[in-house]
Protein backbone atom coordinates (compact mmCIF):
# COMPACT_ATOMS: atom_id res chain seq x y z
CA UNK A 1 0.00 0.00 0.00
CA UNK A 2 2.71 2.35 1.06
CA UNK A 3 4.61 1.81 -2.32
CA UNK A 4 1.52 2.09 -4.99
CA UNK A 5 0.42 5.31 -2.73
CA UNK A 6 4.29 6.77 -3.40
CA UNK A 7 3.88 5.77 -6.94
CA UNK A 8 0.09 7.34 -7.65
CA UNK A 9 1.41 10.83 -7.04
CA UNK A 10 4.43 10.71 -9.62
CA UNK A 11 2.88 9.05 -12.48
CA UNK A 12 -0.35 11.51 -12.20
CA UNK A 13 2.49 14.12 -12.62
CA UNK A 14 3.56 12.73 -15.62
CA UNK A 15 0.10 11.70 -16.93
CA UNK A 16 -1.65 14.72 -16.91
CA UNK A 17 0.96 17.11 -18.35
CA UNK A 18 1.81 14.40 -20.96
CA UNK A 19 -1.95 14.45 -22.02
CA UNK A 20 -2.06 18.76 -22.16
CA UNK A 21 0.59 18.86 -23.66
CA UNK A 22 -0.18 16.13 -26.60
CA UNK A 23 -3.53 17.84 -26.54
CA UNK A 24 -1.97 21.66 -27.11
CA UNK A 25 0.51 20.81 -29.86
CA UNK A 26 -1.61 19.16 -32.61
CA UNK A 27 -1.18 15.47 -31.80
CA UNK A 28 -3.76 14.09 -33.87
CA UNK A 29 -3.20 10.33 -32.82
CA UNK A 30 -6.88 9.77 -31.23
CA UNK A 31 -5.93 6.39 -29.55
CA UNK A 32 -2.98 7.67 -27.79
CA UNK A 33 -4.78 10.35 -26.63
CA UNK A 34 -7.29 8.31 -25.59
CA UNK A 35 -4.68 6.31 -23.67
CA UNK A 36 -3.27 8.60 -22.02
CA UNK A 37 -6.53 10.26 -20.38
CA UNK A 38 -7.73 7.10 -19.36
CA UNK A 39 -4.48 6.31 -17.30
CA UNK A 40 -4.72 10.34 -15.94
CA UNK A 41 -8.38 9.41 -14.89
CA UNK A 42 -7.61 6.24 -13.19
CA UNK A 43 -4.68 7.73 -11.21
CA UNK A 44 -7.11 10.29 -10.47
CA UNK A 45 -9.79 7.95 -9.33
CA UNK A 46 -6.56 5.21 -7.43
CA UNK A 47 -5.11 9.13 -5.54
CA UNK A 48 -8.75 9.96 -4.18
CA UNK A 49 -9.33 6.26 -3.46
CA UNK A 50 -5.99 6.23 -1.52
CA UNK A 51 -5.89 9.89 0.07
CA UNK A 52 -9.59 10.14 1.04
CA UNK A 53 -11.71 7.89 0.71
CA UNK A 54 -9.68 5.12 2.64
CA UNK A 55 -8.26 7.49 5.70
CA UNK A 56 -12.07 8.09 6.06
CA UNK A 57 -13.79 4.56 6.26
CA UNK A 58 -10.89 3.62 8.20
CA UNK A 59 -11.50 6.83 10.85
CA UNK A 60 -15.00 5.60 10.95
CA UNK A 61 -14.30 2.20 11.53
CA UNK A 62 -12.38 3.23 14.54
CA UNK A 63 -15.02 4.77 16.29
CA UNK A 64 -17.18 2.18 15.77
CA UNK A 65 -14.56 -0.30 17.71
CA UNK A 66 -14.35 2.81 20.57
CA UNK A 67 -18.06 2.90 20.31
CA UNK A 68 -18.70 -0.52 20.69
CA UNK A 69 -16.02 -1.01 23.35
CA UNK A 70 -14.10 -4.00 20.61
CA UNK A 71 -10.16 -2.11 22.03
CA UNK A 72 -7.85 -4.25 22.88
CA UNK A 73 -5.67 -2.75 26.25
CA UNK A 74 -2.76 -3.55 27.41
CA UNK A 75 -1.32 -2.49 30.84
CA UNK A 76 2.74 -2.19 32.04
CA UNK A 77 5.81 -0.59 31.60
CA UNK A 78 7.26 0.77 29.20
CA UNK A 79 10.29 -0.45 27.45
CA UNK A 80 12.75 -0.21 24.43
CA UNK A 81 11.85 3.51 24.24
CA UNK A 82 13.11 5.27 20.74
CA UNK A 83 12.32 8.95 20.65
CA UNK A 84 13.39 11.30 18.34
CA UNK A 85 15.27 14.28 19.12
CA UNK A 86 13.20 17.83 18.45
CA UNK A 87 15.37 18.95 15.53
CA UNK A 88 14.92 15.11 13.78
CA UNK A 89 10.99 15.60 14.84
CA UNK A 90 10.35 18.27 12.63
CA UNK A 91 12.12 16.87 9.52
CA UNK A 92 9.00 14.11 9.32
CA UNK A 93 11.38 11.04 8.68
CA UNK A 94 11.43 9.40 12.22
CA UNK A 95 9.40 8.14 14.53
CA UNK A 96 8.88 7.04 18.27
CA UNK A 97 8.43 3.93 19.61
CA UNK A 98 8.16 1.27 22.16
CA UNK A 99 6.79 -1.85 24.21
CA UNK A 100 5.08 -2.81 27.03
CA UNK A 101 4.08 -6.54 27.90
CA UNK A 102 5.79 -7.13 24.43
CA UNK A 103 2.95 -5.57 22.11
CA UNK A 104 5.21 -2.60 20.04
CA UNK A 105 3.47 0.52 19.41
CA UNK A 106 5.07 3.16 16.83
CA UNK A 107 4.01 6.49 15.19
CA UNK A 108 5.89 9.08 13.05
CA UNK A 109 3.58 11.91 14.28
CA UNK A 110 1.66 12.28 10.90
CA UNK A 111 -0.84 9.82 11.82
CA UNK A 112 -4.73 10.63 10.58
CA UNK A 113 -5.74 9.88 14.01
CA UNK A 114 -5.10 8.41 16.94
CA UNK A 115 -2.15 8.77 19.47
CA UNK A 116 0.98 10.31 17.80
CA UNK A 117 2.42 12.98 20.05
CA UNK A 118 6.34 12.46 21.11
CA UNK A 119 8.23 13.30 23.82
CA UNK A 120 9.54 16.40 22.71
CA UNK A 121 6.15 17.88 21.62
CA UNK A 122 5.05 17.31 25.25
CA UNK A 123 3.75 13.69 24.68
CA UNK A 124 2.26 11.18 27.79
CA UNK A 125 5.53 8.88 27.35
CA UNK A 126 7.90 9.41 28.87
CA UNK A 127 10.55 7.09 28.75
CA UNK A 128 11.43 2.96 29.65
CA UNK A 129 9.65 2.56 33.27
CA UNK A 130 6.69 4.55 32.90
CA UNK A 131 3.70 2.57 33.55
CA UNK A 132 1.01 3.29 30.96
CA UNK A 133 -2.13 1.80 30.07
CA UNK A 134 -3.36 1.52 26.39
CA UNK A 135 -6.11 0.92 24.47
CA UNK A 136 -5.72 -0.04 20.57
CA UNK A 137 -7.19 -1.16 17.68
CA UNK A 138 -6.18 -2.23 14.02
CA UNK A 139 -6.44 0.01 11.20
CA UNK A 140 -8.81 -1.61 8.58
CA UNK A 141 -6.80 -0.66 5.89
CA UNK A 142 -2.82 -0.70 6.39
CA UNK A 143 -3.58 -3.58 9.53
CA UNK A 144 -1.25 -1.02 11.89
CA UNK A 145 -1.64 -0.60 15.39
CA UNK A 146 -3.77 2.74 16.39
CA UNK A 147 -3.76 4.06 19.86
CA UNK A 148 -7.13 4.96 20.78
CA UNK A 149 -6.51 6.07 24.43
CA UNK A 150 -3.23 6.32 26.19
CA UNK A 151 -3.05 7.25 30.03
CA UNK A 152 -0.37 7.24 32.84
CA UNK A 153 -0.35 4.81 35.73
CA UNK A 154 0.15 6.34 38.96
CA UNK A 155 1.10 4.18 41.98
Amino acid sequence: MHFFSDLVPVMLMVGIPLYSILCSSGFDNKIAKFLIFLVSAFLTLTLFVVFIVSPIYSYNKIKQYIKEDNLLTVEGEVSEFESPEKSEALGGHVGESFKIDNVDFSYNGTENYGYDKFLCFGGVVKGNGQKLKISYCYDPITDEKVICFIQEIQE
